[in-house]
């Protein structure tokens, strides 16, 4: 884009910001990831002094918690690559090392609760998940496919759980699929819920698990797993085609729809007309239950997985999905000054705008808009990983600071007792 002039002036406040006074957690971990792909992409030493000072408030911001301490890990082992310290990548293997004991614990073994799930009964691949599923698949790419480490293992233990028991097929209704041709292949992702020792599917589908369609799609490419791409494909295309399925053209926050019967990988299924009216609702568009929230807030998800997706098989019709996405988003969405999350995409009409624009706006669904139509040679993902905060960092699988990481951690020795010490 040629900002140059404004690259370096924002690189001069930069340097300026007091990080000590912030309060960490989320917001302090994107800072580290723009830091971090700040350097990476322009090489200004600035920014990769800056980023060691925050890694290091974050690394002391975390002491003493139990389990996840800066959940920056990705973050983290690029830092620790890039400034030669080994106690960053440290850091992130020990949050790796937990992440792994807890996932052979859960009521789900393979899966990890949903946050804030009450009483660990819910799985899913929303609500913060991607920081876990997506970033043992971006660590794994960022450091290099040389044999399967724990990583791929963690990954796809995860990822075979989501598929018997996350995704499903909406029931779609026969003029959909006669309109949508090739594209009614689709998938979505729903909620694993548990009744005592019985697992059940929810089809209940929020926006933010709408990056499963690129995250199966590059952990296919990175694991040389076809079935993962195709994965991928149903998910992208679901998600896509949730977004037309609206009046405005736009996805809501969470949803609800009829599933077909039976296991998705049966295929498409026909529209059951009596289940439909026993289960689906009749102000919404077949195959929809329910819409739990109908807001729209700008979200980079679905265009992100458009993104991967075009990146890795090089299909158009991800583009023109892209496109068709973005004409609706300006449409419903801009103002006079930005745009706006809408409060309800189900209405017909005029729309009401909730007059807030989240910062996640600019910095990954404008990105990804960007990027999917630009040369693929621009941000490469032969060479560059993106980070959920959509942070590009070189892919590096050189140096001794990373060395052992992808491996499970070693037994604790025990101590050798001196002769006559009973």
């Amino acid at each position: 884009m040629d900002l140059k002039e404004e690259f370096y002036d924002a690189v001069e406040e930069v340097c300026k910001i007091d990080f000590a006074g912030g309060k960490g957690g989320v917001d302090m971990g994107r800072y580290l990831g723009g830091l971090i792909a700040g350097y990476d992409l322009s090489g200004e030493w600035g920014l990769l002094e800056r980023a060691g000072e925050l890694g290091g408030l974050l690394m002391e911001k975390g002491k003493g918690r139990e389990g996840m301490r800066t959940g920056a890990w990705l973050e983290f082992t690029r830092l620790g690559q890039l400034i030669g310290d080994k106690k960053y990548c440290d850091t992130a293997r020990g949050e790796v090392d937990v992440l792994e004991e807890g996932q052979e614990r859960t009521k789900l073994r393979g899966l990890w609760p949903v946050k804030g799930a009450e009483g660990d009964e819910v799985f899913g691949l929303e609500k913060g998940a991607e920081g876990v599923y997506g970033n043992l698949l971006k660590t794994a790419a960022l450091l290099g496919r040389r044999r399967e480490g724990r990583l791929e293992r963690m990954w796809k233990e995860a990822m075979g759980v989501a598929e018997d028991w996350l995704l499903f097929r909406p029931m779609l209704a026969e003029e959909d699929r006669d309109e949508m041709g090739d594209r009614r292949d689709v998938l979505l992702v729903g909620e694993a819920r548990m009744n005592g020792d019985e697992v059940e599917t929810a089809p209940n589908v929020q926006h933010l698990g709408c990056y499963a369609g690129g995250m199966f799609g590059l952990g296919g490419k990175l694991f040389g797993n076809e079935e993962y791409v195709k994965i991928g494909e149903q998910l992208t295309r679901g998600c896509a085609w949730a977004y037309g399925a609206f009046p405005t053209g736009l996805m809501p926050e969470v949803l609800e729809a009829v599933p077909c019967e039976g296991d998705w990988r049966d295929g498409p299924c026909k529209f059951d007309e009596d289940k439909w009216r026993k289960e689906g609702s009749k102000k919404l568009r077949k195959p929809f239950k329910s819409v739990k929230d109908p807001k729209y807030l700008l979200r980079p998800e679905a265009i992100e997985s458009l993104f991967v997706m075009f990146r890795i098989t090089g299909n158009k019709e991800y583009q023109e999905l892209a496109w068709e996405m973005f004409q609706s988003v300006v449409g419903a969405t801009e103002t006079e000054l930005a745009f706006s999350a809408i409060s309800d995409v189900t209405v017909h009409g005029l729309l009401k705008k909730l007059d807030s624009m989240e910062s996640f706006w600019l910095a990954e669904t404008l990105k990804y808009y960007y990027l999917i139509f630009s040369p693929p040679d621009l941000i490469s993902l032969d060479e560059w990983v993106l980070s959920p905060g959509a942070h590009p960092f070189r892919r590096d699988s050189s140096g001794f600071i990373t060395r052992g990481f992808d491996e499970p951690p070693r037994p604790k020795k025990k101590k050798k007792k001196k002769p006559g010490v009973p």
